[in-house]
């Protein structure tokens, strides 16, 4: 089990994979800062999966790869706000969120329950009211960081997004969640310092 805290800074991978993309995709330059930045931010996951041992290993990739899919997202985002309403992008967002869950809740009646494939389970009524207020709360969450992508530099809000490591580690810690040893700080830092590399003007 990762904690709050190290799920939501692995997650902050996405500027070094929105800079290796630009790089591919948009003949965007890496200047010596960004490719410093790079080793620095993978160098962070490594020392925050360390500090966890192997067992966090699995976690690890999956919140790595959630930081991939949030630079494609947004380099999507991005190229789209020419062309479409913020709105009509939170809907998409919003769609295919409640769609694919959909999905493989049904895909588990046939492969069986597995480390992400998981069946339906009828939550009770104090967890339905948490997860509606869940449902709320990330709906204006999307709404404002559509519309932030939307009108300011993508660097600016980028960030800004790193308080939510912080809002991570408070919450996380009132949840219940360890309080991370000076390894994983330093884990968390070098992510941070290396987006912050990244973004800078």
């Amino acid at each position: 089990m990762v904690s709050l805290a190290d799920a939501v800074t692995l997650s902050k991978t996405e500027p070094l994979f929105s800079a290796i993309l630009g790089f591919a995709l948009f003949s965007e330059k890496l200047d010596k800062t960004k490719i410093a930045a790079l080793v620095i931010g993978f160098l962070g996951v490594f020392v925050v999966g360390f500090d966890k041992g192997v067992s966090m290993a699995y976690a690890n990739i999956i919140g790595v790869f959630g930081g991939l899919c949030a630079a494609l997202a947004y380099a999507t985002i991005r190229s789209l706000k020419d062309s479409f309403d913020h709105r009509f992008v939170v809907l998409s967002f919003m769609g295919f969120g409640t769609f694919l869950p959909l999905f493989i809740m049904w895909l588990a009646s046939f492969t069986g329950e597995g480390e992400i494939v998981r069946s339906f389970v009828t939550p009770t009524q104090k967890e339905f009211v948490y997860l509606a207020l869940l449902g709320i709360l990330s709906a204006i969450a999307q709404v404002l960081m559509t519309k932030a992508y939307f009108y300011a530099k993508a660097g600016v809000v980028s960030s800004i997004g790193y308080s939510t490591v912080l809002f991570g580690g408070i919450f996380g810690f009132l949840i219940g969640d360890s309080i991370p040893g000076a390894i994983g700080f330093l884990g968390m830092a070098l992510i941070v310092a290396s987006g912050f590399l990244i973004v800078r003007k």
